[in-house]
């Protein structure tokens, strides 16, 4: 057996120093030897010794040793780029204060250590095309972290992307964990451990294993999109409100799940909802919660849990009731589409066009 001096105490066992062959990885040899590269990095930043990767990363046409000095000379907006597959060995998250991109490359970065790898602070910064893994095998922990006691605005936008949280073999730690008054934007990835929020998420594709809310009132998740094992709400919050208007939730075997019948041992997917039944009892459609839709001029289209709220979001387009409505006052210039269905009482104040 091979003992690293640098953490094996040989006071008390019985040695033979003997020679043996190097065993490097990222820069260290099992006997705890470290090598420091000096004059032996090559053209691609790699030592010629231990063949680690030196040079990890990249920003303005120039390699770096850390991405702590890649983002000391990074400028707002700049993408710093990984070079290849790296394990860093800090022990507090790399804090993220400039408006940066990361750019993994395809490429992992990794950590073994209880804490998060990245802390991103800053207010428009995002992580695209590879992985950041915490390896830690002791406690279950999360790889990124958006925001810190005390710290709010920060913003981070993840695309193509794998976040893995650590484990100790029984539970496994986040990918993600959001903090109050932080937000996160996932477009795609895949998040081994799942996430946690107690701040905004703005969620359009991409796959987690858990989806979390914390305990804090008035979290904001909005999801278009995202396949989820579980969906765990412990803030008191409804699954529809989790969902952006117009989605619903697609349980394995292709079926829309009625929102009455959700709950967290209920993998899903978030689509858009086809309104089964075609509100025709002029009722809300219980698969997605809507009861109003609205054709803006340039010819989008939006929908809403109630008829107010679809007037107040029309701006001179079309609302068409999905389900019969209370009291409706319009103030405001826009076509109100009664599709069949009734209204209790209306107000009308403004230039309104009517349609049955």
């Amino acid at each position: 057996e091979i003992l690293n001096v640098s953490n094996v105490d040989i006071q008390d066992r019985a040695v033979k120093v003997v020679a043996h062959t190097d065993q490097y990885q990222n820069g260290k040899c099992v006997c705890g030897r470290i090598c420091d590269h000096a004059g032996k990095v090559d053209k691609d930043g790699y030592c010629t010794f231990c063949k680690a990767l030196v040079e990890a990363f990249e920003t303005g046409g120039k390699r770096y040793t850390s991405l702590e000095n890649a983002l000391a000379a990074a400028q707002d907006d700049d993408t710093i780029t990984l070079r290849g597959p790296l394990t860093i060995e800090n022990v507090e998250p790399i804090e993220i204060s400039k408006n940066i991109v990361l750019n993994l490359n395809g490429f992992t970065l990794s950590k073994s250590a209880e804490n998060a790898l990245l802390c991103i602070l800053g207010p428009n910064v995002a992580i695209i095309n590879g992985k950041v893994q915490n390896t830690y095998p002791s406690n279950p922990h999360h790889a990124v972290e958006v925001g810190k006691l005390n710290h709010t605005g920060a913003k981070l936008t993840l695309n193509n992307v794998t976040l893995e949280g650590s484990t100790d073999g029984r539970n496994r730690g986040e990918g993600l964990s959001i903090l109050t008054g932080n937000e996160a934007v996932v477009t795609s990835g895949t998040f081994t451990g799942g996430i946690y929020t107690e701040g905004t998420l703005r969620m359009s594709g991409g796959s987690a294993d858990l989806l979390q809310l914390g305990y804090p009132k008035g979290i904001s998740v909005v999801l278009s999109g995202g396949s989820f094992g579980s969906i765990k709400i412990e803030n008191g919050a409804d699954y529809q409100s989790l969902l952006a208007g117009g989605y619903a939730y697609l349980k394995q075997g292709g079926i829309l799940l009625k929102l009455s019948e959700m709950n967290e041992n209920t993998a899903v997917t978030v689509v858009k909802c086809s309104h089964p039944g075609g509100h025709s009892a002029g009722t809300i459609c219980p698969y997605c919660g809507c009861a109003a839709e609205v054709t803006k001029p340039d010819g989008s289209i939006s929908y809403h849990r109630t008829a107010g709220e679809a007037i107040a979001a029309a701006d001179g387009g079309t609302v068409k009731l999905l389900a019969n409505a209370g009291e409706i006052t319009i103030s405001s210039p826009l076509k109100l589409n009664l599709n069949g269905k009734t209204a209790a009482k209306l107000t009308v104040t403004g230039d309104v066009t009517l349609a049955s």
